[in-house]
C-alpha cells in the first residue's frame, strides 16, 4: 500500500514529514515488518510508534499519540478522538471497553470513566445516522457514567454546531438529555448576538460574502452543462484580466460543488475541453490574455484519506501559478466541513443544495477572511429543475434571512426499523463490555448483562418517546425474546470473518457470505452506523431465458 499508516504527516512540535518518505512504500501495520528507511517517525522498540524524523526535535524519541487500536486498548490514553461509527464496532471488539474504565480481561470497573464528551458538527448527527448513533449511545452513557458516586455520574456532553434547530428536540433522541444550555447566550442587541455582528466601518456595512443567482433557460442554453461551460470560462478570463496582480490570489483558484459524484465527473469533462475552447474564444475576442488551460483537481470521497489531506494542502498554495497553485477544485458535500481554507474567495454552486443547513456549511468555505477578501457564490440553478427555479424566484427573500431557513434534524432511534435492525447490537455492545471475555458465547454467561441492558435501552425509550413509549417497550420486548430464542445453545466462538459451513457463530458482519442455516441462526451485527440501506438480490431464473 503506499498510503501513509500514521495518520499524521507531520511532526506536532516542529512540523518536520511523518509518514512516507520518498518513494517508500511501507508495509501494514498486520505483520509489522516495518522497513524503517521507507518510512519516517517510526521505531519498533518494542513495539511500533510514532516519533518525529528529526533526531533534533524533542519528539524524536515518540509522539504521544496512539493510532493503533490495541495499543489504545492496552494504554487507555487521556483523550480520544474517534468517529461515531467506532461504537459499532464494539461487539466485535470487547476489549475497548478499556477506554470506559474497565479491565481488558475481566470487565470489572478499575478506574474512572470517560467524564466529559465532545460532540463535533452535531447537526450531521441526523438522519439515518443519527437514528443508530442514539440508540448505541444509549448504553454507551451507562458505560461513561461514575458509578462510585451517589448519585452516578452521567458523563458531560458538549455540542458544537454552527446550523441547527430544534436543538432541543435533537438532543433528547439522541442523548436523552431533556436539560440544555446554550452557550454563549444571545446578546441583548440583534446587531451583536456573540456569535457573530456586523461589520462595520464607518458606520457604513463592509464587503463580506455575496450570493449570485444564475438561472440560464432554454433557448439561450439548452443544457446546464452549456451553463457551466459559460460560467466558468468568463470567471478565469475575467481573473485574468480585470484584477490586479497583487490581488489576484483569493480569486484564481475556483471551488466547484456538486450535489452528486455523477454531476461532478460531468464537469471533469468539460474542464478537458469545452471550457478551454471557449477561454480562448472569449481572449481573442475581447483580446485579452490567455490565461492557459486549467489545472484541475478532485475533492470527493474517492480520495483516499492521505490523498485528501496533500489535496487540503495543495488549495493552500497561493497565486502565482509557477508555485502550482490550483485553478478549479471539483468538490463534493466533503467540504461541508472541516475545509477551513482562508484563501479562498470564489466558488461555484450547481444545483440548489437539498437542505438550507448544508447549503449554509458548504459556502461557508469561502470568504472566511471577510475582512481582507470577501466571497462570491455563484449559484447557477438548473433549468429543467422545478425547485431550483423555485429558489431563483425566491432569491433575495431566501438569502436575506438564510438562517431562518434551517430545517430541524430528525432522528428517530426507537422507531419500529432502527430497533429491528441495530437494537441487538447495542444489547451485545453493554453485554460484552461488563461481562469476563469468553471464548464461546454462552446465553447463561450474558444473561443478566443482557436484561441490564434491556432496562437501560426501556428507560432511554421513556424519556425520548415520553407517552408514547408503549409500542416501542413492546418491540424492544419482541426483539430481546428473539435473541434468547436464538441464543439458546452455546456457540463455538462469537465471530469468524471466513464462516466454514459447519461454524457455529452468534455475529456475523454486514455483506458476508453466509449459508442460508447460517442466516437463520446468527445475528447480522452492524459495523458502521452508517449502513442503513439494505442490499437487493437479483436471481435470473430459466423462465426468463426461456422468453
Amino acid at each position: 500500500q503506499s498510503t501513509n499508516p500514521l495518520v499524521l504527516t507531520e511532526c506536532p512540535w516542529c512540523r518536520s514529514q511523518v509518514g512516507l518518505a520518498e518513494g517508500g512504500k511501507p508495509k501494514g501495520w498486520s505483520d509489522r515488518e516495518w522497513k524503517l528507511e521507507a518510512l519516517k517517525g517510526v521505531v519498533e522498540d518494542p513495539e511500533p510508534a510514532i516519533c518525529c524524523s528529526d533526531t533534533a526535535c524533542p519528539l524524536s524519541k515518540g509522539i504521544p499519540i496512539a493510532v493503533i487500536d490495541e495499543q489504545i486498548y492496552q494504554r487507555p490514553p487521556s483523550l480520544v478522538i474517534a468517529t461515531a461509527d467506532k461504537l459499532a464496532v464494539i461487539p466485535y471488539r470487547p476489549n475497548a471497553r478499556a477506554i470506559f474504565g474497565r479491565d481488558i480481561e475481566t470487565g470489572e470497573i478499575v478506574r474512572k470513566p470517560p467524564f466529559l464528551v465532545i460532540q463535533d458538527e452535531t447537526h450531521l448527527i441526523s438522519g439515518p445516522l443519527g437514528t443508530l448513533f442514539g440508540l448505541y449511545e444509549s448504553v454507551i452513557e451507562v458505560l461513561c457514567t461514575d458509578h462510585s458516586t451517589q448519585p452516578p455520574r452521567k458523563p458531560k456532553i458538549i455540542c458544537s454546531t454552527a446550523t441547527i434547530r430544534g436543538a432541543g428536540e435533537q438532543l433528547k433522541s439522541i442523548f436523552g438529555r431533556e436539560r440544555f444550555t446554550l452557550f454563549p447566550a444571545p446578546g441583548l442587541d440583534i446587531s451583536d448576538s456573540f456569535f457573530g455582528r456586523y461589520a462595520e466601518e464607518d458606520g457604513q456595512l463592509m464587503p463580506g460574502r455575496m450570493y449570485l443567482g444564475i438561472h440560464a433557460t432554454p433557448p439561450a442554453f439548452v443544457s446546464a452543462q452549456t451553463a457551466q461551460i459559460r460560467l466558468y470560462s468568463s470567471l478565469m478570463v475575467s481573473v485574468q484580466n480585470l484584477i490586479d496582480e497583487e490581488a489576484r490570489d483569493p480569486w484564481w483558484t475556483i471551488l466547484c460543488f456538486y450535489n452528486s459524484l455523477r454531476e461532478l465527473g460531468g464537469a471533469r469533462t468539460l474542464f478537458h475541453g469545452d471550457i478551454p475552447a471557449r477561454m480562448k474564444f472569449l481572449t481573442r475576442r475581447d483580446k485579452q490574455k490567455y490565461r492557459r488551460d486549467p489545472r484541475i483537481e478532485e475533492l470527493s470521497s474517492r480520495l483516499k484519506q492521505d490523498e485528501i489531506v496533500a489535496m487540503m494542502d495543495r488549495l493552500n498554495i497561493q497565486y502565482p501559478p509557477e508555485q502550482g497553485s490550483l485553478d478549479v477544485c471539483l468538490a463534493s458535500n466533503i467540504i461541508e466541513v472541516g475545509v477551513d481554507i482562508d484563501r479562498l474567495s470564489l466558488m461555484a454552486v450547481v444545483g440548489q443544495p437539498k437542505n438550507t443547513a448544508q447549503y449554509i456549511q458548504v459556502t461557508g468555505r469561502v470568504g472566511r477572511r471577510w475582512n481582507e477578501r470577501p466571497g462570491l457564490i455563484c449559484m447557477l440553478y438548473s433549468a429543467s429543475k422545478l425547485r431550483d427555479k423555485s429558489h431563483f424566484e425566491q432569491f433575495h427573500s431566501y438569502h436575506s434571512r438564510l438562517y431562518e431557513h434551517v430545517e430541524p434534524t430528525t432522528a428517530t432511534p426507537f422507531s419500529r426499523a432502527s430497533l429491528e435492525r441495530a437494537l441487538i447490537g447495542a444489547l451485545l455492545l453493554y453485554a460484552r463490555c461488563v461481562r469476563p471475555i469468553t471464548r464461546t458465547a454462552r446465553f447463561a454467561d450474558y444473561a443478566e448483562a443482557i436484561e441490564d441492558a434491556r432496562q437501560i435501552l426501556l428507560q432511554r425509550c421513556r424519556t425520548v418517546e415520553g407517552s408514547g413509549a408503549g409500542v416501542q417497550a413492546k418491540t424492544i420486548d419482541a426483539v430481546v425474546e428473539k435473541l434468547k430464542k436464538k441464543w439458546d445453545i452455546e456457540r463455538d466462538a462469537w465471530e469468524q470473518l471466513d464462516l466454514a459451513e459447519d461454524a457455529s457463530v452468534l455475529m456475523r458482519w454486514p455483506g458476508q457470505y453466509a449459508t442460508s442455516a447460517q442466516k437463520a441462526g446468527t445475528f447480522e451485527i452492524p459495523s458502521s452506523l452508517r449502513q442503513v440501506d439494505r442490499s437487493g438480490e437479483l436471481t435470473i431464473t430459466q423462465l426468463y431465458a426461456d422468453n
